[in-house]
């Protein structure tokens, strides 16, 4: 797991597509710490990331190399905002589809932001989200469901207990 991550973080976006299909989120609270060093025996405690800034910059590192996989800018200061690049056409024409597979990704990058620490990255992205969501209302296809923006907003709101 540690080496899908490193060559992740190093990889250009043809290479982190195919890595991702590999790369599996660990199961959340509640579960048995032994069931969560059986399947990750590099297990770190979710506190380690929601207390360790390395981890935490770490994360945020692929978490902004996803947001350039889907076509999204984040840009931090007093609040960090999340806005469609120029590219957000070409790059969103591979997942912005009804019933994609990478609406299931986003719901665990979703929780995972959430659940490690990065609540206000999640929130941000969940904020555009939002805005993709809503435009896609008028179409008479629309490629987000809402069963989908219910996953999402359930992903973020799951974390107030952790």
């Amino acid at each position: 797991m540690k080496f899908l991550i490193e060559k992740g973080l190093r990889s250009e976006s043809p290479a982190l597509k195919r890595l991702a299909a590999g790369v599996q989120v660990p199961p959340w609270p509640p579960y048995s710490l032994l069931l969560a060093r059986i399947y990750n025996p590099g297990y770190l405690p979710i506190q380690e990331f929601r207390t360790r800034r390395d981890l935490q910059d770490r994360l945020r590192v692929s978490f902004l190399r996803m947001m350039n996989f889907y076509g999204f800018e984040t840009r931090f200061g007093k609040q960090i905002t999340i806005t469609r690049a120029p590219n957000f056409a070409a790059k969103a024409a591979g997942w912005l589809s009804p019933s994609n597979h990478n609406h299931l990704r986003i719901t665990r990058i979703l929780k995972c932001l959430t659940v490690l620490g990065l609540e206000a990255e999640a929130k941000a992205f969940f904020g555009c989200l939002s805005g993709v969501y809503d435009d896609e209302q008028s179409k008479p296809m629309p490629a987000i469901s809402e069963e989908t923006m219910q996953y999402w907003r359930k992903a973020l709101g799951d974390a107030g207990g952790v």
